[in-house]
């Protein structure tokens, strides 16, 4: 069984949180994005965003799980709140190696089509 503590006293404010550590990531790669070209620069950019948005979207359905339980979850309410966590933390790997201008397979997702 798992507890989420904190959920209806608003202490638990896990967006806050994972606003503080994407604002945080993309200020410790602003220098390596400075060298990049414009074109990836934008690309990068633009990618990044949809990825935030879709954290977003996937923390808005973690908690909606939550919620529904009053923090205690059991069974499939508890597979769903782990495979959220899960698709939320690659998409966080994804969201840094964008910022930090590290290699992602993102940005090559559109180049992918051969003899188009």
């Amino acid at each position: 069984m798992a507890s989420f503590g904190g959920i209806n006293d608003g202490s638990f404010m896990p967006k806050r949180g994972q606003e503080k550590r994407m604002e945080m990531s993309s200020i410790a790669g602003a220098k390596a994005i400075s060298k990049l070209n414009i074109n990836e620069r934008t690309k990068r950019a633009m990618l990044a965003e949809a990825v935030e948005d879709r954290i977003f979207e996937i923390m808005d359905e973690l908690e909606a799980v939550i919620n529904r339980n009053d923090g205690v979850l059991e069974g499939d309410e508890k597979e769903e709140a782990v495979e959220l966590a899960k698709q939320t933390k690659a998409l966080q790997v994804q969201y840094d190696d964008l910022v930090n201008g590290r290699p992602s397979h993102l940005l090559n997702l559109g180049n992918d089509k051969k003899g188009e």
